[in-house]
């Protein structure tokens, strides 16, 4: 069971940035991932409700992930 404090906090919607052929844009995601940790955000919601999981191939959403 999880307590509040692991999962409370802001959790933004991560924005994965892409190429222009779609692919995502791992040193730009770098950035902005880099970023939340700095404000100290909660945790990231990824390939959420941004819309942009699906957009991926399975293989791209998994890299997406462990980034």
């Amino acid at each position: 069971m999880f307590s509040k404090s692991v999962l409370g906090g802001v959790w933004p919607a991560l924005l994965t940035p892409v190429h222009p052929d779609g692919a995502p844009n791992f040193a730009e995601l770098e950035k902005i991932v880099q970023l939340f940790i700095d404000q100290q955000l909660g945790g990231i919601y990824v390939l959420g409700s941004t819309g942009q999981g699906v957009l991926f191939t399975e293989k791209q959403r998994l890299d997406v992930t462990k980034r």
